[in-house]
């Protein structure tokens, strides 16, 4: 390559002359020596020989002197500059870069090879220019040449790129490897040549994410909930649709806030409040609201499902919402275009042809070059001919053209590129990421081929109309597989100084980007014409929905909404919830200046075990919080702290909770060092000085991350004081349980002044509380924690006993001294305590109706499942054999879905495992015969289709284990009331129907525990009488279903097909009779019939003949003769080796799939 390469001084001089070197980052070599011939000198002179390739690309050799890499001191070597595009390139080698050993590898020295942009460091902070550029180490073979390429924008903190380890010192200095050339002076050198594409002229870079976008007059970005991407992109176009906002602020929702009872809003209100969100705030947004009132939980947020298909769906429930408001018809009004699909005879004056309407239009990317091919491929008719000649009517069999043209297009134009496709041959879902060009503007006129000319221009086939011009408003784009990635969307809008420009939205980042990389970088494929694409493989990332808007309408469509075109009420709202965050926000951010209080005083433990809660003292879960600020004096603390608890702040002593070891919260930290003989605590020192200069234990290190809780101990006298502390004191807090009634209770506090003192001396100060005499005799036990209580003796001493500030002393009359008629429920405290480890409440639900009140009961963990039977049927009057309890769903909100299996009906513990909640729950019914007996029989859900294929409420039927298909189908006949006649059970999977189920077959062999029943299909024709029917319910394949004896009818099957790649079937197939010489548009008719359904929804379905999962319906035009084409059709499914026959179809969209995106709403 060297033959053809050009010396540089020859090579835009101009550029050179403007642009002087700047000074060396670096060791950088000045050589000067000329360029045409290798110098001579050792100092690492470089020789450079250029070829130009175009204004923005060039291709340059560097030879490296190895002389070099024995020059300790010097670590990085620079090449000469070369001017490319009026911007200054070099090329940098760093030796000796040293590899510390990892993964079980020896550490190495690398040669590291570097393009470097000169005059990078005077770019803004958010500037940018992209290069491409391959560097190439030569080898003396050719064919093992080391070639890097790569990517990069560069900045003016990102200024070079290359590769850290592009070959090792060692390979390098062995001459057997091939990489040492010698120049003409002999000296050894490696040979460098570099390719560069020079992005040509700094741009803002789009990596610069906008902090505020509001600022400039833009939205913000929407938060990703797992797998939310392509409805973040769905709802940043339309929002930026001004004319869709305004439509859908227009929607009256005032007083929808809880969806009329479900407990969410409505999907409408929901996105009357995204979008205010969107123009009114300055943070990305959550649109958690948006899928609840969708109707989803946390799993389907994190299911990734289909642009195109939500917008379809969104549409359809707005409409309906729009119905009767100023909004109604407004997708119509922009998203509406017609399509006439026709039949032409080639021979004869006969033409057949219907007018549709579409909202956006489906173009192949498979072989399409562009996007003006895709449209020619959509209106390109399909020549009928030989054994598919068309049905002419008067004509007879005539050859034929059937296609559709475009009648009008709507001023928003919504075009889904059909990149996912169904593989026949792998019969799985599949992308395809060829490259597939679209343009900044198109024109679009009816009834015209589109073919573009070189430049992407339409050809003129007739005069320009001014309405046939669009420009690209939107660009959604895929990244990755058929089977997952990643959706961003591309939006032109306009900022507060009315520059337009494309915005990137990638969830919550929001990026000024150029016009290339929202248009062209999303072609997907490669570029043939780019050198530094031909070796990559075909780019994942690719346009898959364009949106354009009609350029005579643009400002009728797009334009400035303010606060005042909101809705009132929802407006409102959000400024209320969003004043309500500020204040948050800054109470969080003034957090620091205050510490944070729980206090309690013994008024508090009296409250709290009244409430039955007797472990421990307290629970300051719920407690209020009070805050002080950390400067605050320490006598106008304690005033303060009097004013909250009602006492006096001279009489009072602060104590600190501390969590023990043992998992146990006690009061056992004196605060106030005044009643210590040490370290009193200054009247005017502050709360920080205390808490943190004179207590600086590791019990204040987390003061900052909770609040501190207090114990404020007041004389039981309000005139009193209280005792005084000595470093060997012990505050001991009293409870007293009372075996008749059953219950503890908290009862006082009591202070030994040394440790040395018996137990006993608390004794007096006891019985007085208790209104005891003193000779009065007591058991004492110690509460040591929440499993634990053990017995103490009065006679021993506080050290002896090991007791400590805040150890709990519980007090009982003996067991034996206790007079009480009958058994005592717990005789002793410790009987008691056993009780409270093992009890456990229990809230029992009425499985069929979860809303009304719980029966609630105190149970024990270790119950039995007859034993928790029998406390429920006494407590809600039922018979305990006839119970059956249901666990908690996997939601937390409502019973299982089944009932507890016998392995979970051990123990009431295994009833409730997984139950975090203090208070369990469970679910419970009433059955009509014993729950023992019903476990015996087979429970199956059956559902019964009438003659318009109208399904009833599913029907529960319980069948012996030897019952037969008959005795079952006579159930339903029984639940149903229906007379005696025939019913079929139906076999059928994956929304087809697979044949019938013989009526001796035991109902313990069917493989579902869903059962199809319904009656034969009645023949049309009324003189038909049964014996000439061949029903053929003997079960097998669907050709023995049925057949007429005397006349050509069929009886076919008729499934549902949605308008998807790969003909996913839907809904509820049927079967239906099909008469001799019957037309399609008459067999059409009678289907309706049988469905019942409204002309104008019916008009609407497409009537074909399914052939297979992925191939394409053959649609009828309403000529053709039915029972010959399913005759042919057949033959083609033979031919292919399948073992189904060809059905009918009926093609729609799947309205039971609208659940999936919204819920109770959209289905």
């Amino acid at each position: 390559t060297t033959d053809a390469l050009m010396p540089v001084q020859h090579l835009n001089s101009d550029a050179r002359r403007n642009n002087p070197p700047l000074p060396p980052r670096g060791n950088e070599e000045e050589d000067e020596a000329p360029v045409d011939d290798v110098p001579t000198s050792s100092e690492g002179t470089d020789i450079w020989k250029v070829k130009q390739i175009d204004e923005t690309s060039a291709h340059w050799a560097w030879r490296f002197p190895l002389s070099n890499l024995n020059k300790e001191e010097k670590k990085q070597h620079f090449s000469r500059e070369l001017p490319l595009a009026d911007h200054r390139w070099r090329v940098m080698v760093m030796d000796k870069h040293y590899i510390q050993p990892h993964g079980g590898c020896n550490g190495q020295c690398w040669i590291s090879i570097y393009v470097d942009l000169v005059e990078a460091h005077t770019f803004q902070h958010n500037q940018q220019l992209q290069a491409h550029f391959a560097i190439i180490l030569v080898n003396k073979d050719p064919e093992k040449n080391n070639r890097k390429e790569s990517s990069h924008f560069f900045t003016c903190s990102e200024y070079d790129r290359g590769f850290a380890q592009f070959v090792t010192v060692e390979d390098i200095l062995n001459p057997a490897k091939g990489w040492i050339h010698h120049a003409h002076d002999a000296t050894p050198c490696l040979m460098i040549e570099v390719q560069v594409k020079d992005g040509s002229r700094p741009h803002y870079s789009p990596s610069n994410i906008l902090k505020c976008p509001r600022e400039q007059g833009f939205s913000v970005g929407l938060k990703n909930q797992g797998a939310t991407c392509y409805l973040n992109s769905l709802m940043q176009t339309l929002f930026h649709l001004s004319f869709f906002r305004r439509s859908v602020y227009a929607i009256p929702t005032d007083g929808q806030e809880e969806g009329g009872g479900t407990g969410r809003r409505t999907i409408t209100l929901a996105l009357q409040r995204l979008f205010c969100k969107m123009q009114l705030s300055d943070e990305p947004i959550e649109t958690k609201e948006l899928t609840e009132s969708f109707g989803w939980n946390r799993e389907q947020a994190w299911q990734q499902h289909d642009i195109q298909e939500l917008m379809r769906l969104l549409s359809d429930y707005l409409e309906k919402e729009m119905k009767g408001t100023e909004s109604e018809g407004m997708f119509s009004r922009l998203f509406e275009g017609k399509q006439r699909a026709y039949v032409k005879c080639c021979n004869v004056p006969f033409e057949s042809s219907r007018e549709e309407a579409f909202y956006e239009v489906h173009v192949c990317v498979r072989d399409c070059a562009n996007l003006y091919d895709s449209l020619d491929k959509e209106v390109l008719p399909e020549r009928l001919d030989g054994d598919n000649k068309y049905d002419a009517e008067i004509h007879g069999k005539q050859a034929a053209d059937k296609g559709c043209e475009f009648v009008s297009f709507p001023p928003v134009l919504f075009i889904h590129l059909k990149r996912f496709e169904f593989n026949l041959h792998t019969e799985m879902q599949m992308k395809v990421n060829s490259r597939y060009e679209f343009y900044d503007t198109v024109t679009l006129q009816p009834g015209v081929m589109l073919t573009p000319d070189h430049k992407g221009q339409r050809h003129q086939h007739r005069e320009d109309r001014p309405d046939a011009h669009y420009t690209l408003f939107a660009v959604m784009v895929h990244a990755g597989s058929a089977y997952g990635g990643h959706y961003y969307a591309f939006v032109k809008s306009v900022s507060k100084e009315g520059k337009t420009c494309w915005l990137k939205y990638d969830d919550e980042r929001v990026s000024i980007v150029t016009e290339q990389q929202a248009i062209s970088d999303n072609f997907g494929g490669r570029d043939p014409n780019k050198w530094w694409e031909k070796e990559r493989g075909e780019s994942i990332r690719s346009a898959y929905m364009l949106v354009y808007i009609k350029n005579t309408e643009w400002s009728k469509y797009c334009f400035s909404l303010g606060e005042k075109d909101m809705p009132a009420h929802v407006r409102d709202a959000l400024l209320t919830e969003q004043r309500r965050e500020q204040r948050r926000r800054k109470e969080k951010e003034e957090q620091h200046r205050f510490f944070h209080f729980k206090v309690v005083t013994e008024a508090d433990f009296k409250r709290y075990d009244e409430e039955e809660l007797h472990h421990d003292l307290y629970s300051f879960e719920n407690h209020p919080v009070t805050k002080f600020e950390k400067d605050m004096r320490w006598q106008d603390f304690k005033e303060r702290l009097a004013e909250v608890t009602g006492g006096s702040a001279s009489t009072q002593r602060l104590w600190m909770w501390n969590k023990r070891n043992n998992k146990t919260n006690r009061p056992d930290t004196v605060v106030d060092r005044n009643h210590l003989n040490s370290s009193a605590i200054k009247p005017d020192m502050t709360l920080n000085e205390i808490f943190f200069e004179h207590q600086r234990g590791a019990h204040f290190m987390e003061i900052e991350l909770e609040p501190i809780e207090l114990f404020v101990e007041q004389p039981s006298d309000p005139s009193g004081t209280l005792p005084s502390l000595e470093s060997d004191s012990a505050l001991l807090l009293l409870k007293h349980f009372d075996p008749v009634a059953d219950k503890l209770r908290y009862i006082g506090h009591f202070i030994f002044r040394t440790k040395s003192e018996k137990l006993v001396a608390v004794k007096p100060h006891i019985d007085t509380l208790l209104d005891l005499n003193a000779d009065a005799s007591l058991d004492v036990y110690e509460e040591v924690r929440k499993s634990m209580i053990e017995k103490r003796e009065w006679g021993k001493t506080i050290r002896e006993q090991e007791l400590v500030h805040g150890d709990i002393l519980i007090v009982q009359t003996p067991p034996e001294l206790v007079e009480h008629d009958g058994p005592l429920k717990h005789p002793c405290v410790a009987d008691f305590w056993e009780f409270l480890r093992e009890r456990v409440a229990v809230r029992f639900y009425r499985r069929e109706d979860p809303t009304k009140e719980p029966c609630k009961l105190t149970l024990l963990k270790n119950m039995d499942f007859q034993t928790v039977c029998q406390q429920l049927a006494i407590a809600v009057s039922a018979r305990a054999t006839h119970l059956r309890l249901y666990p908690v769903g996997p939601d937390r909100e409502g019973p299982a879905s089944q009932p507890l299996t016998p392995e979970q009906r051990e123990t009431l513990s295994l009833m409730c495992a997984g139950q975090k909640d203090r208070e369990k729950t469970l679910f419970w019914e009433v059955l009509d015969i014993p729950l023992a007996e019903m476990e015996r029989k087979i429970k199956l859900t059956a559902t019964y289709f009438n003659r318009h294929v109208a399904p009833s409420p599913e029907l529960e039927l319980l069948c012996d284990p030897t019952d037969t298909v008959d005795d079952m189908l006579r159930l339903v006949q029984e639940q149903q009331r229906l007379p005696p006649s025939p019913l079929w059970l139906l076999n059928v999977s994956m929304a087809r129907i697979l044949g019938t189920v013989q009526g001796s077959t035991l109902v313990s062999e069917l493989t579902t525990a869903t059962i199809r029943v319904e009656p034969p299909p009645e023949h049309p024709d009324p003189r038909c009488t049964e014996a000439e029917i061949e029903w053929g319910n003997g079960g097998g394949s669907p050709q023995g279903w049925a057949k007429r004896a005397k006349d050509r009818s069929r009886l076919v099957q008729v499934q549902h097909i949605a308008p998807d790649t790969v003909n996913t079937a839907h809904s509820h197939p049927f079967l239906f009779w099909v008469l001799e010489n019957e037309t399609a548009e008459q067999c059409k008719e009678r289907v309706r019939l049988k469905l019942n359904q409204t002309e104008d929804t019916f008009k609407r379905w497409a009537f074909a003949i399914h052939t297979g999962p992925g191939v394409p319906p053959f649609r009828f035009q309403g000529e053709e003769n039915v029972l010959e084409t399913l005759a042919q059709k057949d033959a083609e499914v033979g031919a292919r080796g399948h073992s189904l026959e060809a059905t009918l179809a009926l093609i729609h969209k799947d309205p039971y799939k609208k659940s999936l995106y919204a819920g109770q709403a959209l289905s």
